[in-house]
């Protein structure tokens, strides 16, 4: 066997475990506790696998498209999350009026919670990036996000925990953060 079958095998077996012999993720009811069991997932080519597959179909996004606000809705769909109600393939579609500035969050006029959702916005384009708040101070703090990489690669490969930062130097900027809430 080559180490690409093994990886496949093990990845099989890996979520085999995870939906039939353990207690499911998705029971948890919060973002961070069901987003973190697909950290490690990887693209099977660029913007493609099984599991951003799936994400993109929930969407109605193409294949082969950027995914990371298709991993976020996952995510919702899956906690049945009732704010926001947005299911898009599009990051900036998940700011509505309860999101706070991140302008406000830097100096300390707002705070951030756990589960919340953390947009990035490029210019003053429609293109952007989403994540989910694992904790946040004033001025970083971490997320579990998707189509993105480790480091500071602009294109991603899987899912990823991350440390992040509202001042940043690069073109990509966090502009928003949105609450979340839970149907009971």
């Amino acid at each position: 066997m080559n180490s690409r079958t093994i990886t496949l095998l093990m990845r099989y077996f890996w979520w085999l475990l995870l939906f039939f012999f353990l207690p499911s993720p998705l029971l948890l009811g919060r973002l961070v506790d069901t987003a973190q069991h697909y950290v490690g997932i990887k693209e099977e080519g660029q913007n493609r696998g099984y599991w951003i597959e799936k994400f993109q179909r929930l969407v109605g996004i193409p294949k082969g498209s950027p995914w990371c606000a298709a991993f976020v809705s996952w995510v919702l769909e899956q906690n049945k999350c009732k704010n926001p109600t947005t299911r898009s393939g599009v990051a900036l579609k998940f700011v509505n009026k309860q999101s706070v500035k991140a302008k406000e969050v830097a100096k300390g006029y707002k705070k951030v919670g756990r589960n919340w959702l953390v947009i990035w916005k490029r210019g003053n384009s429609y293109k952007g990036h989403i994540g989910i708040v694992v904790n946040w101070g004033k001025i970083s703090g971490e997320t579990i996000e998707g189509n993105t990489g480790n480091g500071d690669i602009r294109e991603g490969d899987g899912i990823y925990r991350k440390k992040r930062d509202i001042i940043s130097t690069q073109s990509f900027k966090i502009e928003y953060f949105t609450p979340t809430e839970f149907s009971k």
